[in-house]
């Protein structure tokens, strides 16, 4: 074995004399050192033949009986002798097992055993050459056959590769691991666990098998849809000429500015669907995690749990298209709503639609760069989320008791350039604070056109400047988080910002959604609306320096509370939320709870 030491840590300086001082019996100290080298060598390729073991077809993994590891596959049982040497490996380094082989074998010839039996030498350096020239001639043994590094087993090619020391099986496994779909850990984090569970398993535990059936509770792989469309508000206005959510086209592109309506236009669209749609928010996400996140929610909603967990290892985008190949034999059609597609560059959204050619998919986002030629990739044309008209326009003021018209409703079209979002601010500010007069309302927002770069602007700004003071610090909280949080976590983080009481928090998070700047999910989680969070950043920064290091250690504890929740069954008070919720805060209270935070998402 060729591993290095690991560098020392920063101990004290009397552990490092210690340290130095060396063992009375260095000879010991070496023996030892190969007896622990040697055990970890054999409990980390056991763990590669577990993260194998499904594609491999196989039933069972077995540890310490006749022999290190065997495998118990369908038609034959393998029986694996784990070698580790400094030199080359020689006859006498295997003749025991070679001999007690031929007694197995004789078990399975008469019958007492099932299966066809086969040895297999895995080593850690080549055969020397009279090994090798041994295993030449025509009296080697039959069912016996040597693994070393770059010469793998030709029949049994699922093996994992042999590497010249712990280092390279380590490298090995980590990467097998990462390819495990849908795990919860991270992949050395799940590497040492299973290691753990081979050595307890070597020790006796568990009648010394690993079963096929239990490879995911192993590998804590985790499918549950962590995302859902947000409520449909009680009345509904749609925009002229809103489209259909399926058509013709397998593949549809649907724009529209922030603010438009396009996701609940989707929400809406989807209730009247007559496929079964999945909902899944690109926003913000690192486009590497899009696919496997995304295979997760399709799987979670469309496949069953025996199903989805059975799915073979690979990259995320792997893990997709298995998805989709196997909703594509079980002949089920599905409609995929993909949310805030500008944050994913071209290619990346085109891997993320592997039912191109035989299941609708819906991308919809703002308008960007990228629209064009993204649009030429799918072989459609874009088509834009309209707003609405002057009548719907007219409609939304008299709801809330304005007078409006005909005018003034074209100004207040041309104002907010019929988003949804802004129409229902205008007309509930025109309510609270020009007496219903949406003449007024028109002339106080063109009056201060040299102060904001656009209408939709100032209206929001108006809008923020007329909220509750508890209503503007819980928007500024939520802009923080940038994910949906579920009612318990709004009012912990309520409570670290301040002495608020659950009843006042939750009234001033109605208070938002009444007016649009905050959207209630179907799971019960609450969202900022995406047009509003830049404004209502600058509620976090009124809080004063106590405030927001507990909002900051909150939301720290919220994910590390995630990670260590498993399921998050119902009143366990935690949520899924994914990396990004730290990887994007642009407060500067945030700095500290960054740090934490993207220390807890480590851990997965």
């Amino acid at each position: 074995m060729h591993d290095e030491e690991p560098p020392p840590t920063g101990d004290t300086a009397q552990d490092s004399t210690a340290r130095t001082a060396g063992p009375l019996d260095p000879a010991q100290l070496r023996r030892i050192t190969s007896l622990h080298r040697g055990f970890t060598y054999q409990n980390l390729y056991a763990v590669g033949c577990l993260l194998r073991l499904r594609e491999a077809g196989a039933q069972t993994l077995l540890m310490e009986l006749d022999e290190d590891l065997e495998v118990v596959l369908p038609d034959r049982h393998l029986y694996l002798q784990v070698k580790t040497r400094q030199g080359n490996l020689m006859w006498s380094d295997i003749s025991g097992s070679v001999e007690q082989f031929a007694k197995l074998r004789a078990e399975h010839t008469a019958g007492r055993r099932p299966g066809a039996p086969k040895l297999i030498v895995v080593s850690n350096t080549a055969p020397g050459r009279d090994l090798l020239q041994q295993t030449q001639q025509t009296g080697w043994p039959a069912g016996v056959s040597l693994l070393w590094p770059g010469h793998p087993d030709p029949e049994e090619t699922w093996l994992p590769p042999t590497a010249a020391d712990l280092t390279g099986v380590l490298q090995w496994c980590t990467e097998q691991a990462a390819r495990v779909p849908f795990g919860s850990l991270g992949a050395q984090t799940l590497v040492w666990k299973l290691a753990a569970r081979v050595q307890y398993a070597s020790a006796g535990a568990h009648g010394r098998a690993f079963h096929t059936g239990e490879l995911a509770s192993l590998y804590e792989q985790f499918v549950e849809e962590l995302q859902a469309f947000p409520q449909v508000p009680d009345v509904y206005w749609p925009p002229g000429g809103e489209p259909e959510l399926t058509g013709e086209q397998r593949v549809r592109l649907v724009t529209g500015f922030s603010g438009v309506g396009k996701t609940t236009w989707a929400a809406r669209a989807a209730a009247q669907c007559p496929l079964p749609v999945t909902y899944f928010d690109a926003g913000q996400m690192p486009p590497a995690v899009v696919p496997g996140a995304l295979a997760r929610e399709v799987a979670a909603r469309h496949l069953s749990g025996p199903d989805a967990l059975s799915l073979p290892s690979g990259a995320g985008i792997d893990v997709l298209r298995a998805v989709h190949g196997r909703l594509t034999h079980d002949g089920t059609a599905i409609a995929v709503v993909i949310d805030n597609v500008h944050d994913l560059p071209s290619d990346d959204l085109l891997a993320a639609c592997p039912g191109a050619a035989d299941g609708p998919d819906h991308a919809a986002g703002p308008p960007h760069p990228e629209q064009t030629a993204l649009a030429a990739h799918l072989g459609v044309s874009a088509e834009s989320l309209p707003g609405w008209d002057t009548d719907t326009v007219a409609a939304v003021f008299a709801a809330e008791d304005c007078t409006l018209d005909y005018p003034t409703a074209q100004r207040v079209l041309a104002l907010t350039a019929g988003m949804p979002l802004y129409v229902l601010n205008s007309a509930a500010l025109t309510r609270t604070n020009y007496a219903g007069d949406g003449g007024a309302f028109c002339a106080a927002v063109q009056e201060q056109t040299h102060l904001a770069p656009t209408a939709q602007e100032r209206i929001l700004a108006q809008t923020f400047e007329h909220l509750s003071v508890l209503a503007r610090t819980m928007a500024g909280l939520m802009a923080i988080a940038e994910v949906p949080l579920s009612r318990p976590e709004l009012q912990q983080l309520a409570a670290a910002a301040g002495p608020i009481r659950p009843a006042a928090a939750a009234r001033a998070v109605r208070e938002l959604v009444g007016l649009g700047l905050v959207q209630t999910l179907a799971n019960g989680f609450a969202k900022l609306h995406d047009a509003a969070a830049s404004l209502a950043l600058h509620g976090s920064h009124d809080l004063h320096e106590e405030a927001a290091r507990r909002v900051e250690q909150t939301l720290a504890d919220l994910l590390e509370a995630t990670e260590n929740c498993r399921g998050w069954p119902a009143g366990c008070g935690c949520s899924p939320i994914p990396a990004r919720s730290t990887a994007c805060w642009r407060s500067p209270v945030r700095k500290a709870s960054t740090r934490a935070a993207s220390r807890a998402n480590c851990a997965r």
